[in-house]
C-alpha cells in the first residue's frame, strides 16, 4: 500500500504546487512583503487607498486595474529590495536563494523522497512521522541560527570594518556605504555556510540519521559538499536572480506612462514577452554556470582524492521527475521565473475582479479617517477578492508552459536543451 502511495502520478502535482509555494512565499513574506496582503496597511497609503475604492465602486477598467496593481507592486518591491542593482537589492537575492533549497529539500523528504543531494546523504531513511518532526527540528534551528547571524554578525562586522579603515572621518564612513553592504553580504555568506552545516548535522544526529564518516567522502569532504551544494550554489543563483529581477522592475516602470488604449495594451505585452525571455535567457545561464562550478570543484575533489560529486544523475533525475525527486533541482532553476510569474499574478488577480462586480455600499466607506468598522468591512470585501489570486496563478504558470512548449516544439525539448547546455559548459573544464 505505501508503495502505491509513494509511486501515485498525483505527487507531480502536489510537488509542483509545493516547489512555486516555497519560491513564492520567502519573496511575499520573508522580507516583509513586495506585495502587501494586510488591506489595513493598504488602506494607510493614500494611493492604495485611491485605487481599491475606484476598483470597488467598479469605476477602475481592466487596464487600468493591471497599471494600478502594478504601480502598487513596484512602490512595495523599491521599499524591500531598495534600488534595482544595489547591493541591497542582491543580499535580498541571496537570502531568499539560501532559503528555499533547505526548504524544497526538506519537502521532498517528507513527502518520502530520499533526502539526498548528489551522493551526500543529508537526511536519512526514516518513518514518516520522525521525519516530519526532524523536518519541524531543522527548520526551528535554521531559522533561528539564519535569523541571529543575519541581524547581529554582519551589522556588527561591518560597522566594526568601517570604523577600522576611517577612524577619524565620519564622512568617508558615510561615503563608503557601499562597503559596508559589501561587508555585511560577505560575512552573512560565511555565517549562514556555518549554520546549514550546524542544522543538518545536529538534525541528522537527533535523528539518528546514518554517520558522516560513512558516506566515504570523509567530514572534511562532507563539509565542504554541503557548503557547494547549500551556500555556494545559492549564491551563483542569486547572481541571475538578481538579474532577472533587476529586468523585471525595470520594465514594469515603464507601465506608469502608458496611455490605457490599444497601444499601451501593445508596450504592456511586449514588455511581459520581454521580460520572460530574459527570465528563460537567465535560467540557460544558470545551468551553464551552475555545471561550470561543480566541474571546477570535481577537479579539485580529484586532486584531494575525494569522491567526485555525480551532477549528471541528478540532472538525468530532473529530467525524468522535475517536480518530486528532481525538486531541488528543479526549484532552483526556475527561480529566474518568480518575478515574472509574480507580478503576473498580481496584476491578473486584480484584472479578474472586473468580473468580481462592484460594491458601492463598502467603497463609499472608504476615506481618510476611517473607523475601526469600516476597516473591517474592506477588509472582508477584499479578501473576498484575493481568491482571484488562484486563477491569476495558474494563468501566469500557463503562460510560462506555453512558452516552454513552444520552444519544445519549434526548436527541441526543453530539457533536452538545458541537458546540452551543461555538457558543453562541462567540457570547459
Amino acid at each position: 500500500m505505501s508503495d502505491d502511495l509513494l509511486k501515485w502520478a498525483g505527487w507531480d502535482l502536489i510537488g509542483a504546487v509545493a516547489g512555486v509555494l516555497a519560491l513564492i512565499i520567502p519573496v511575499v513574506f520573508v522580507w516583509g512583503g513586495a506585495y502587501k496582503l494586510s488591506t489595513r496597511e493598504q488602506l494607510n497609503d493614500p494611493k492604495d487607498r485611491a485605487r481599491i475604492k475606484l476598483e470597488l465602486s467598479g469605476q477602475l477598467s481592466a487596464f487600468d486595474r493591471y497599471r494600478a496593481a502594478i504601480e502598487s507592486f513596484t512602490g512595495k518591491l523599491d521599499s524591500v529590495f531598495g534600488n534595482p542593482w544595489s547591493f541591497k537589492a542582491f543580499d535580498r537575492c541571496l537570502s531568499v536563494a539560501l532559503v528555499y533549497p533547505i526548504a524544497l529539500l526538506l519537502i521532498a523528504w517528507v513527502f518520502g523522497l530520499p533526502g539526498t543531494i548528489g551522493t551526500l546523504e543529508l537526511l536519512p531513511d526514516l518513518p514518516p512521522f520522525e521525519r516530519v518532526f526532524a523536518a519541524l527540528g531543522l527548520t526551528t534551528l535554521s531559522v533561528g541560527t539564519f535569523a541571529y547571524f543575519k541581524l547581529e554578525i554582519p551589522e556588527r562586522l561591518a560597522k566594526w570594518l568601517t570604523a577600522f579603515l576611517f577612524p577619524a572621518s565620519t564622512n568617508k564612513q558615510r561615503n563608503v556605504y557601499w562597503l559596508q553592504e559589501f561587508v555585511e553580504l560577505m560575512a552573512f555568506a560565511f555565517a549562514v555556510a556555518f549554520a546549514v552545516a550546524a542544522a543538518v548535522a545536529v538534525a541528522v544526529a537527533v535523528a539518528a540519521a546514518v554517520a558522516f564518516a560513512g558516506t566515504g567522502t570523509g567530514t572534511g569532504g562532507i563539509i565542504v559538499q554541503i557548503l557547494i551544494f547549500l551556500v555556494l550554489l545559492p549564491v551563483v543563483n542569486a547572481l541571475f536572480d538578481y538579474i532577472s529581477w533587476g529586468a523585471t522592475r525595470g520594465l514594469l516602470s515603464r507601465f506608469d506612462h502608458v496611455a490605457g488604449n490599444l497601444k499601451g495594451a501593445l508596450v504592456i505585452l511586449t514588455s511581459v514577452a520581454i521580460d520572460l525571455l530574459i527570465a528563460m535567457v537567465c535560467l540557460v545561464c544558470l545551468v551553464a554556470l551552475i555545471v561550470l562550478t561543480l566541474e571546477t570543484a570535481n577537479y579539485c575533489f580529484e586532486l584531494l582524492g575525494w569522491p567526485l560529486m555525480d551532477w549528471r544523475s541528478q540532472m538525468a533525475i530532473a529530467r525524468q521527475a522535475p517536480f518530486t525527486q528532481g525538486i531541488l533541482v528543479t526549484g532552483m532553476l526556475v527561480s529566474t521565473l518568480v518575478p515574472t510569474i509574480l507580478h503576473l499574478t498580481i496584476g491578473l488577480s486584480h484584472v479578474f475582479t472586473v468580473w468580481a462586480g462592484d460594491n458601492k455600499k463598502v467603497a463609499a466607506l472608504i476615506d481618510d479617517n476611517m473607523p475601526t468598522s469600516h476597516h473591517q468591512k474592506v477588509a472582508m470585501a477584499m479578501l473576498y477578492r484575493r481568491i482571484w489570486l488562484l486563477p491569476a496563478l495558474c494563468c501566469s504558470l500557463a503562460i510560462v508552459w506555453v512558452f516552454g512548449w513552444a520552444f519544445s516544439t519549434w526548436v527541441e525539448p526543453f530539457g533536452l536543451f538545458l541537458q546540452q547546455v551543461a555538457e558543453f559548459a562541462a567540457s570547459l573544464i
